[in-house]
């Protein structure tokens, strides 16, 4: 158990050291797969991300690093919010839907980001591709929703409602998720 706590702590500290790291810009990125219905649905996803932040960052609607992850942009309608929402998804190498559920990871950006910084700054997929290879992280989804600058709460908006009521319950059911407090 004594060995169980010290690789948990070891993780702990590499994701929150890696995942912080700012000014790192993800060097490559894969042409969209523009031919196929979900990627043309990511790039849309896209647009909308950076729509909604104004950002001008060259971001394509699908990046698939080596080692065969994924990180695709997608929108949904929120009722609460009254407009579409965007989200950016981590898909990790080898996602198989009909395989088993993998636990999910929610990930919010900082006041005045966007969904794409821990893509960006953080450097995430190319983090957790070698952490999963490396099996010190099992496979896993990474959400990262668009957030503004409420802090995830009910103020301006009710994006926490937003959240808990309906981002959640999208992922579980559009993708092949743990719905479990474990995942």
């Amino acid at each position: 158990m004594l060995l169980a706590n010290r690789r948990a702590m070891r993780l702990k500290t590499r994701l929150t050291v890696s995942l912080a790291a700012a000014g790192a810009i993800v060097a490559a990125y894969a042409a969209p797969q523009a031919a196929s219905a979900a990627a043309s649905e990511s790039v849309h996803g896209a647009k909308a991300v950076r729509q909604a932040t104004a950002s001008t960052k060259p971001i394509p609607g699908v990046l698939t690093s080596a080692a065969g992850s994924k990180v695709v942009a997608r929108t949904m309608h929120s009722e609460a919010l009254d407009r579409d929402w965007p989200y950016v998804l981590y898909l990790p190498p080898g996602y198989a839907p009909r395989d088993g559920r993998y636990p999910v990871l929610y990930l919010l950006h900082g006041n005045n980001g966007d969904a794409y910084d821990w893509i960006t700054q953080g450097r995430l997929q190319t983090i957790v591709d070698r952490l999963i290879a490396q099996h010190e992280i099992p496979p896993l989804l990474i959400v990262m929703p668009q957030g503004g600058t409420d802090w995830y709460v009910d103020r301006k908006e009710p994006i926490e409602t937003a959240f808990f009521e309906e981002l959640l319950p999208e992922i579980e059911t559009k993708y092949a998720a743990q719905t479990g407090r474990e995942g």
